[in-house]
């Protein structure tokens, strides 16, 4: 992730961020949803931006300024950039527990009071849906506002990881390099943190081979204990935690072996691979919606379970009738 800044810009003294979203529609009648601390997502440019639009123009170039104008924008008049970023990276993670999507950004702006000084992010890293592409996804009011509270819920369990930042400065004037990963302590996750970070892992992907190994390891990350016979153990253990019936069982049971055998044969060096992978992929992907759901729902201590109590719960998955 890059830093950009542009003459004596501090990224406490301007009076608006604000993120340009991608693949993203609002639902219905509303053009405004306003979340906590006073953020809100907007689907045209707020006064203040519209006000200066000359300027921003001129500043930023056309084709940084097209970003603003011409897409749903997600804005804060009283954080700074750090304070803004810190809710918005969580947010359109979570969007991915409300329904499959792409939703994204490149670039995030903030700017200064006399609107000469600004600065961007650009991220590098793009999410795609489940069959790897990135179209739009239709999201109403009550969707997005239920996402922005799961954020404020899901910090307080700890599920988004934190880490030490690494700040680097590149040889490029005025940039700004930040490293997450390279101070990750991996040994220190929880299951369920582990599990989350897969499936962010599997939604950068578009090659869908890739895509799908990466559930499936999110998947092994809640499910599984041991090195043996994991596509069994895997398979029903998923299948019992969630399904509804027989028939539902007996879907996400076959569906997760052929999911399986794909990161088998994928991560083994293999190409040869026939299945649909188009359809497997959105079929796992729902599935893995559907434990992690489950999961935050109604097991809300699963990631501070110790190594008895965990075996404690994937023992009463195993015992579980499905009628």
């Amino acid at each position: 992730m890059n830093t950009y800044l542009n003459n004596s810009f501090k990224a406490n003294t301007k009076p608006i961020s604000f993120v340009p979203l991608q693949n993203i529609e609002l639902q219905g009648p509303t053009h405004t949803v306003t979340f906590p601390k006073n953020i809100k997502l907007r689907k045209t440019a707020p006064d203040i931006l519209n006000r200066h639009k000359e300027v921003l123009y001129k500043n930023m170039g056309i084709s940084l300024a097209n970003e603003v104008f011409n897409t749903y924008l997600v804005y804060s008049y009283t954080e700074d950039i750090g304070k803004f970023e810190d809710f918005l990276t969580p947010y359109k993670q979570v969007l991915w527990l409300i329904k499959d999507n792409a939703v994204d950004y490149t670039l995030l702006f903030g700017f200064n009071g006399n609107w000469s000084n600004w600065c961007f992010t650009f991220n590098s890293t793009k999410v795609s849906n489940s069959d790897g592409t990135y179209r739009s996804s239709k999201f109403s009011s009550e969707e997005l506002k239920r996402a922005a509270l799961l954020v404020e819920e899901l910090q307080k369990n700890k599920l988004f990881i934190e880490v030490s930042t690494l700040e680097t400065y590149s040889n490029t004037p005025n940039q700004i390099i930040f490293s997450h990963d390279k101070t990750l302590e991996y040994e220190k996750l929880s299951r369920l943190q582990v599990a989350w970070r897969f499936i962010h892992l599997a939604r950068t992907q578009t090659f869908l081979n890739s895509k799908i190994s990466f559930y499936i390891m999110a998947l092994e990350s809640i499910f599984s204990d041991s090195t043996q016979y994991i596509k069994e153990k895997l398979s029903m253990r998923t299948s019992k935690f969630i399904a509804e019936n027989q028939d539902d069982f007996e879907f996400i049971n076959k569906t997760i072996k052929k999911a399986y055998n794909i990161r088998s044969v994928y991560l083994h060096g293999s190409s040869k691979i026939t299945d649909n992978l188009t359809l497997l992929s959105k079929d796992i992907d729902s599935i893995l919606r559907r434990v992690i759901n489950r999961i935050l729902e109604e097991f809300e201590n699963f990631s501070h379970l110790n190594k008895r109590q965990y075996k404690e719960w994937i023992q009463k998955i195993e015992e579980k009738n499905i009628i």
